[in-house]
């Protein structure tokens, strides 16, 4: 998760940002245990600190409302061409289906 959140911000960070208004961030551990939490139930992440859940978009489908921001009182999205350009990019897809085959073991 910390290797998708750093590609995110790296080659999309300005792309996000035109989009929601916001630079992704680098996700620290403690946020990708709640990421991971979320993903896990399938849940809606509720957060005001939403700068750093912003990979949660794309392990979700594009028009899917899973990020909540309190602070807007909004769901957070990106458009379906900058969701599909992000999956859609070898290096995230690459470490995207890493982070699958691992979670997948986890069952």
């Amino acid at each position: 998760m910390r290797e998708l959140s750093a590609i995110l911000k790296a080659k999309y960070g300005s792309r996000i940002h035109e989009e929601c208004q916001l630079t992704p961030q680098h996700m620290q551990v403690s946020d990708a245990r709640i990421l991971s939490a979320a993903y896990e139930q399938d849940a809606i992440l509720v957060t005001r600190n939403i700068k750093d859940f912003i990979l949660y978009l794309f392990l979700s489908e594009a028009d899917e409302e899973v990020l909540y921001d309190t602070g807007r009182g909004e769901y957070l999205s990106v458009s379906t061409e900058l969701h599909e350009a992000v999956l859609s990019d070898e290096e995230f897809s690459a470490r995207l289906e890493d982070f699958f085959e691992i979670w997948n073991q986890l069952d």
